[in-house]
């Protein structure tokens, strides 16, 4: 497999670490995954051994966030501090902040990344940053629904390649995800 697939297949497996605090229920169907439920650091220690890569964490302003399920994270950076080529994948994780009016636009930070073959993913409501983005407008992908991205991401234009599926689906450089991965 390509790093790309690998971490695909990585992304595919654990992002269950955070979404709207049902990972508890939700991570029950491996082992693997059911360790992530109890430190968030194994995600993260999984990515750093298994590419042998830091992991940083940004947010809109830098400031500290809390995540839907309760995890306060202290970021990296701002979302402007983020210079794609120095780094191997960025990933956009789900969160209602995503689908509110005023969510910030990181539309140059994906469409650099893209272009500069930087690894994009997009898991849950963070595949609406890589719809409005027009990423989906010539890549097969999922997210939460055909109908929920073309509610909350007006210019959306990738509804023929939505492909309705349970699982991570990669194509030219972007992964995108549901808030439901099943495949483990």
């Amino acid at each position: 497999l390509t790093s790309h697939e690998q971490l695909a297949s990585l992304l595919n497996r654990a992002y269950f670490a955070e979404i709207n605090g049902q990972a508890d229920r939700e991570l029950q169907r491996s082992t693997e995954a059911a360790a992530l439920v109890a430190d968030i650091d194994d995600f993260t220690a999984s990515v750093r051994d298994f590419f042998d890569t830091d992991v940083l964490y940004f947010s809109p302003d830098g400031k500290k966030v809390k995540s839907e399920g309760g995890l306060t994270v202290k970021p990296d950076g701002a979302f402007d501090d983020v210079t794609p080529e120095k780094h191997r994948a960025i990933v956009v994780c789900g969160s209602g902040a995503w689908q509110r009016k005023e969510a910030p636009d990181i539309t140059p930070l994906l469409t650099s990344a893209i272009d500069k073959n930087v690894l994009v993913g997009a898991i849950c409501a963070g595949t609406l940053t890589a719809a409005r983005a027009g990423l989906f407008d010539n890549r097969r992908h999922t997210s939460n629904g055909r109908d929920w991205l073309l509610k909350h991401a007006r210019d959306y234009k990738g509804n023929h390649l939505y492909q309705n599926v349970n699982d991570a689906i990669f194509d030219m450089g972007l992964v995108s995800a549901p808030s439901c991965v099943l495949a483990f």
